[in-house]
Parts: structure tokens; sequence; C-alpha cells
């Protein structure tokens, strides 16, 4: 009994896991062919259609703290402070700048050494934007 206890008070929340550096490994654009599962890779224009809206693709680095995320470039250089909050059973990571709510991702990956985020868009195509994050070493 008390080695189940201990398991689950050494368990970590989504908040815990999602708090410091992680760095983008993959971004990859797919067609989407349900919610759960992805398809082919986008054509050029179609990417350039999707990521001209997109505020944070530039950012290599992303930095968690106590609900803010700050996102920097390859060269550590700071592009941009967000507000973030995990949502529904810390699945959702929805980002909001100046108080507006921004991009909403779901996270189909988050232990202590990966990050997995999925954007969903509903354009004329369905597709998907799949970030992949390994945390940095401290």
């Amino acid at each position: 009994m008390l080695s189940f206890t201990g398991a689950l008070i050494d368990q970590k929340s989504p908040e815990q896991l999602i708090e410091g550096e992680w760095k983008e490994v993959s971004w990859k654009y797919e067609l989407a062919q349900n919610t759960h599962e992805s398809g082919s890779e986008l054509s050029a224009h179609q990417i350039r259609e999707i990521s001209g809206d997109l505020k944070i693709h530039k950012a290599e680095i992303w930095k968690f703290s106590k609900n803010q995320l700050s996102l920097y470039d390859q060269h550590g250089q700071l592009l941009t402070t967000l507000t973030y909050y995990l949502k529904g059973r810390g699945n959702i990571l929805e980002l909001k700048s100046d108080g507006i709510s921004g991009e909403k991702y779901e996270i189909r990956q988050l232990d202590n050494e990966t990050l997995e985020l999925f954007l969903s868009f509903d354009l004329q195509i369905r597709a998907l934007v799949r970030l992949t994050f390994k945390k940095s070493e401290v």
C-alpha cells in the first residue's frame, strides 16, 4: 500500500511537466484524416497559406514558467512572451497575447523528455501542424 501511494506522489501533473525549456526538433504540416491520426503532407502552397497566420512559427525554443511562455529564435534572442493555460485534463495548451486568445494546441505527448503538440486548421482543407520538442538539459 505504501509503495502505491508513493508512486502517486511521484507522478507529475501536466503543469509540472511542461515547465522548463523545450527545443523544437520538428515541425510537420499534414493533411488531417480525422482528429486522432495524421495523413499525407501538405504542398508548399498549402504550408505558406497556413504558416502565414501563425505568430510563433519562427520560435525554436519555448520556455515555460508559471503561466508564462517565452519564445526564442535559434540564437537565443527573445521573440515574444505570451500567457499560456492548460485546459481540459491538461491536454489543451492555449496561448494568449495581450489577453486575446490565440492558438490552441492539442497536447498529444508530454513527459520528462518530449512535448508533442498538434494545431488543427479548418481552412479550405483540414490540416494539422505537428510540433515536436525535446526538453533541454538544465
